[in-house]
């Protein structure tokens, strides 16, 4: 039971860094995996 709600606070915290990231690196609607998974070439320069 600790463990599942251990977990659970860690992607809760995961989970804004993961949209920021993806939000820096392309358009919103773009899901996280493909972001993380994009080439650092597609990132905009500002």
């Amino acid at each position: 039971m600790l463990e599942k709600l251990r977990k659970y606070q860690e992607y809760m915290l995961l989970l804004p860094v993961a949209l920021m990231l993806a939000a820096c690196m392309g358009p919103v609607e773009t899901p996280t995996v493909t972001a993380s998974e994009a080439p650092p070439s597609s990132t905009p320069s500002a």
